[in-house]
């Protein structure tokens, strides 16, 4: 997990630190889960509804393998964040 921090430099990793701040990214991805609340569609698994926190933070790391924190290319999850907001799944 930490091997992919080494391939970029600390200029680059401060840099989108402070564009986009951890903090800032888990708001963005409550956001999204307020806003998809009820919309999921039905799962035979989860008869009282699906919880759509769990789902994005799920989303995230199916898509790039590691948490929202560790995630190298921040505006590409900020991107897909946007993405998933308009297109429950």
């Amino acid at each position: 997990m930490y091997k992919k921090f080494i391939q970029m430099d600390a200029i680059q990793i401060l840099m989108l630190s402070a564009k986009y701040p951890t903090k800032k990214l888990y708001n963005k991805c409550i956001e999204v889960a307020t806003h998809l609340k009820g919309k999921l569609p039905y799962s035979h698994r989860h008869p009282n509804g699906r919880n759509s926190t769990a789902h994005v933070f799920q989303m995230i790391k199916s898509k790039f393998g590691v948490s929202y924190k560790y995630v190298q290319n921040k505006e590409a999850l900020w991107e897909y964040l946007d993405w998933l907001y308009d297109n429950p799944r």
